[in-house]
């Protein structure tokens, strides 16, 4: 499947990536997963509850400024031992890109290559 390996192509092209996943923030759903190991159906649960709440705080944020700031396309969490990384589709703000690192260098690189797959993708509409 073409999504699976953009996903793969993106992993690999960025050094310290270990996980790329397509989910959907709605549903709070993983639909498709590229691991460098296995990772538990929680961890990836959880993955996607902290890009959740991370637009929501975003939006939120964006929206008390009076809308002279645009809604964030991608946020970064730091945990104990690795970065996570989300990039939000443009139009369908459910649908997100989450990336997780070894440390926080990957980070401007996965932007970009993630902001370029969307709008070459299906996933931007």
């Amino acid at each position: 499947m073409q999504l699976d390996e953009d996903l793969n192509a993106i992993k690999r092209k960025v050094g310290g990536c270990t996980l790329a996943a397509f989910g959907d923030l709605r549903t709070q759903l993983i639909l498709r997963v590229v691991s460098d190991h296995r990772r538990s159906q929680e961890s990836l649960d959880q993955m996607c509850a902290q890009a959740k709440r991370a637009f929501k705080t975003a939006d939120a944020l964006a929206k008390s400024q009076a809308a002279t700031t645009a809604p964030s396309d991608h946020a970064i969490i730091l945990t104990s031992n690795e970065c996570h990384l989300f990039v939000r589709a443009p139009r369908n703000h459910s649908d997100v890109l989450m990336f997780a690192c070894k440390d926080f260098s990957a980070t401007e690189h996965l932007v970009s290559a993630a902001r370029q797959m969307l709008q070459e993708t299906a996933l931007a509409s």
